[in-house]
């Protein structure tokens, strides 16, 4: 449905001019999770890891929640913000002229998806509804890349934030409405990391590659 590429925001003023100066430097995110991935993916590109950097946690439902993470960097309690949107586009905001920002769509961009069951679409009554929702999604997408802005007073009424950090947020984003063509080359790229957090041994490609449906939208764009 749409994609995004995550971002790392760092201030200039910690030293931070390239994504090698990372090394030994403190950087929020959520631990263990798809920010993080990109952190780790976007660091190796330098021939650094994980383990070169302090990660600070910052975790939804704990004292440290996500949304602290733009005003820990204005007070220079972190030196770095690797997160997705809306928390990258507020602590870009905030530091201003002192925001340096790393990201590259070719190592590491969220895929936003529908998931359902086999199950679900082997049944006639519940096909005749996923298709023609489908179809409309698709018709959503379109308009809001001809407009955005009913895009941005939707997600403002139901999300609370702000439309500035709305509008900073949006030209990330893409919204093609179809199976991203590389989206078996991600999943593959990815599973052995979160095959790793999960202490298994990681999904063939083959088996990734069955988990993936495009006959729905095919369906529907018919």
């Amino acid at each position: 449905m749409g994609e995004c590429p995550y971002r790392i925001v760092a201030r200039r003023s910690a030293g931070i001019a390239t994504l090698a100066d990372l090394r030994g430097k403190r950087v929020g995110t959520q631990i263990d999770s798809s920010a993080d991935y990109c952190l780790d993916a976007l660091l190796n590109t330098v021939g650094l890891g994980l383990a070169d950097i302090t990660r600070v946690p910052f975790m939804m439902k704990t004292e440290k929640p996500l949304t602290l993470l733009p005003e820990a960097l204005q007070a220079g309690e972190i030196d770095a913000v690797a997160m997705w949107e809306p928390q990258v586009a507020r602590a870009q905001r905030l530091i201003g002229e002192d925001a340096v920002e790393f990201y590259d769509p070719d190592v590491y961009t969220e895929k936003f998806s529908l998931c359902t069951t086999q199950g679900k679409l082997d049944d006639p009554a519940m096909r005749a509804r996923i298709v023609p929702f489908t179809r409309a999604l698709i018709e959503a997408s379109r308009l809001l890349r001809v407009d955005p802005q009913p895009g941005w007073e939707l997600v403002g009424q139901t999300s609370g934030i702000d439309r500035r950090t709305i509008r900073d947020s949006w030209g990330y984003y893409q919204f093609p409405a179809t199976l991203a063509a590389d989206t078996l080359d991600l999943c593959t790229r990815i599973e052995p990391w979160i095959a790793a957090l999960a202490k298994r041994p990681p999904t063939s490609r083959a088996a990734l590659a069955r988990l993936m449906d495009d006959s729905v939208v095919k369906e529907a764009r018919a």
